[in-house]
């Protein structure tokens, strides 16, 4: 299995979980009655992440697929 394609998809997982993560920490609050903010700060940090990593891994594959044309996909439709 090509490297590449195994970080592009553990990019799909470490994304989430780590936006998740900040958005748990930066809706940290002491109330029990505001469980349902944490869960859902967390729940929209999850999101964020995946779309970073659909973002990222996108990146990584168009270029890499410039690499392999040898063009420069950005400057062509400029």
């Amino acid at each position: 299995m090509n490297l590449r394609l195994v970080f592009a998809n553990l990019r799909l997982v470490i994304w989430p979980l780590c936006m998740a993560y900040a958005a748990f920490l930066l809706a940290d609050t002491k109330s029990v009655s505001s469980l349902s903010v944490m869960i859902t700060a967390a729940f929209l940090g999850a999101m964020i992440g995946f779309c970073l990593g659909i973002m990222f891994a996108n990146r990584a594959v168009r270029r890499r697929r410039e690499n392999v044309l040898g063009v420069n996909v950005a400057r062509t439709y400029r």
